[in-house]
């Protein structure tokens, strides 16, 4: 039989349309020499190629379907005996099959031959989906029970120095649980209240622990265990020096040193220079942080002050370019005339100028501190005066000037964060809001990367840029597995959002699916640091950074809101719009 017989055949039967008795007058007018027996077998063979066909597909999606419900029996047996950050993280990759596995056989709707296969296993699929959600009121109701149990063994621990240790292990571990409870989106205020009753305790004794030693071997002995334990929060605090690890840490060591110098232990003095150093630490923490907004000025390193005041103009929406450059020019010219009234200064040493000189370093050394960060608004910089003042004048900090996101911190009552995103500048903030006040200064700043399809509003799916606007972060998912696109963590933003989806000459926000993420793929490191854009349309981030963000707002990231400008400045106007809608 030729090829085009064989293949009138296969494609009618596989496209379904084709009757069998027209389907044979097709082939006997193709081919009038074909007898039955031939005819029939080859009608006989398509079909069973067709058959193969399905059962082969019918393979693949059981074996998917299967692999993603055994993962949901075993978890759901897991989460019902005991709940950790790695069990929430493996809920999330239970998402992430689902919707692969949806995404990865969509096609076989159109397939006429596959179609009823596929809705079969679609169901199925569907059932999985089901089962999966009830695996979050699972994890939820077993911390509740680990928790009940912890508060439970604390009631019963008697509140004394042997016990510290055990009473350290039940504040890991309701920290643990504050934690699980806000990867479910939940709050609890059993746990807090218990952190803050451990907490309590542990000082308490921490203090006591030594006075209520009759003996002095028994107080040897206690002294020894505090000094340990100092030596283990050393070791601790060099393994993860983060902001939190630091006041958790300073707080607990300044307990240990009154204790080791109420034994008059010659060690307190060693516990002491630690406690001190870390205070400057925290005191300083502010200004620390802003060290990692000087690789991301466009300004040189002779210009690091006026780099501080572009950067934090552009962080808050400043309305043109000439004020940047007006920013700059004074700060320039500032910086100028400081450095050469401490030089003049210096050369002439005298007893009244000497007391001086140390008034105007400190002053020279503040410009880069964040009281110049906070000097630059969005509206203009003071100028100089050259009248006769008084020191305290001279040295006051200027008025803060309103921005935008003060507006939005007032219009938000149970606002905790905002994520503030610089297209422009390449620049990520998170900023501090407490009822209703914005902390003018960023809790953190980092360099990112956003979308390579240039300035302006997103208009469409695959034009490669950035969203502009209000945005809130619908879901924070932990990646269990490496993903290099994605690095250790994902936040999806809300976009489009309603104002998005009603500007019409703007596409009408098509496209979704745009995330905040880390990455460890080295051609979007390379693109951070040296300021290129190069994504679809996402926020990147170093993993190291984006973990600490999601770290940071993971318990409170219903009640952050994502700020993207570069271009569109964002107005009082859509403010208002953004909340109506």
């Amino acid at each position: 039989m030729s090829d085009s017989i064989e293949d009138i055949i296969y494609n009618s039967l596989r496209k379904g349309k084709v009757p069998e008795a027209h389907l044979i007058e097709e082939i006997r007018a193709a081919d009038t020499s074909i007898s039955e027996d031939s005819l029939n077998a080859a009608i006989a063979k398509a079909q069973e190629s067709i058959d193969n066909e399905k059962s082969e597909m019918t393979s693949y999606l059981e074996m998917d379907i299967n692999a993603i419900n055994e993962k949901i029996d075993s978890l759901g047996k897991e989460l019902s005996e005991d709940v950790s950050r790695e069990k929430i993280a493996a809920m999330q990759e239970i998402s992430y099959d689902i919707t692969s596995m949806q995404e990865r056989y969509s096609h076989l709707e159109s397939d006429i031959v596959m179609r009823e296969l596929w809705h079969e296993y679609s169901a199925r699929l569907d059932n999985s989906t089901d089962k999966s959600r009830k695996l979050a009121p699972l994890a939820l109701n077993t911390a509740k029970q680990q928790l009940d149990k912890l508060v439970w063994n604390f009631k019963e621990t008697e509140l004394n120095p042997d016990n510290l240790d055990d009473l350290r292990e039940y504040k890991k571990d309701a920290e643990e649980h504050k934690r699980i409870a806000g990867m479910l989106g939940e709050e609890s205020s059993v746990a807090d209240a218990l952190i803050k009753s451990l907490d309590q305790s542990i000082n308490d004794l921490t203090i006591s622990a030594l006075t209520e030693k009759s003996s002095k071997q028994k107080q040897s002995s206690a002294v020894d265990s505090l000094y340990s334990r100092f030596l283990e929060m050393k070791e601790q605090y060099y393994d993860d020096p983060s902001s939190a690890s630091k006041s958790r840490i300073l707080s607990e060591a300044s307990s240990i040193q009154t204790a080791l110098y109420s034994a008059d232990d010659s060690r307190a003095e060693e516990v002491s220079v630690f406690v001190q150093s870390l205070e400057k630490e925290v005191d300083k923490e502010a200004s620390r942080r802003f060290s990692s907004l000087k690789p991301i000025m466009k300004a040189g390193a002779a210009l690091t002050v006026a780099g501080f005041l572009v950067y934090s103009a552009f962080s808050i929406g400043v309305p043109s370019v000439r004020y940047v450059r007006t920013v700059i020019d004074n700060a320039v010219s500032e910086k100028k005339e400081e450095q050469a009234a401490i030089e003049s200064e210096r050369s002439e040493p005298n007893a009244e100028t000497s007391a001086y000189d140390s008034g105007a370093e400190d002053r020279h050394v503040a410009s880069h501190e964040p009281a110049d960060y906070r000097s630059a608004g969005t509206q203009s910089v003071n100028t100089r005066t050259p009248t006769a003042t008084s020191e305290a004048e001279q040295t006051a900090e200027p008025p803060r000037q309103r921005t935008i996101l003060d507006t939005i911190s007032e219009t938000y009552s149970d606002l905790r964060y905002i994520l503030y995103v610089n297209k422009e500048e390449n620049g990520t903030g998170l900023f501090e809001v407490n009822n209703g006040q914005l902390n003018p200064d960023p809790l953190y700043v980092w360099r990112s990367t956003d979308g390579n399809g240039g300035s302006g509003q997103k208009k469409e799916r695959g034009d490669h840029k950035t969203p502009e606007g209000i945005y809130q972060i619908e879901s924070i998912t932990w990646l269990k597995t490496h993903k290099p696109l994605y690095g250790p963590v994902s936040m999806l933003l809300s976009y489009p959002n309603n104002i998005d989806r009603g500007a019409e000459r703007t596409g009408g926000g098509k496209g979704n699916g745009i995330v905040v993420c880390g990455t460890y793929m080295q051609e979007r490191l390379d693109a951070i640091n040296h300021g290129r854009d190069i994504t679809n349309g996402g926020i990147v981030l170093k993993p190291d950074d984006a973990k600490q963000l999601a770290d940071i707002i993971q318990h409170d990231y219903q009640n952050t809101l994502v700020v993207i400008e570069g271009n569109t400045r964002i107005t009082e106007n859509y403010v208002n719009r953004f909340k109506r809608e």
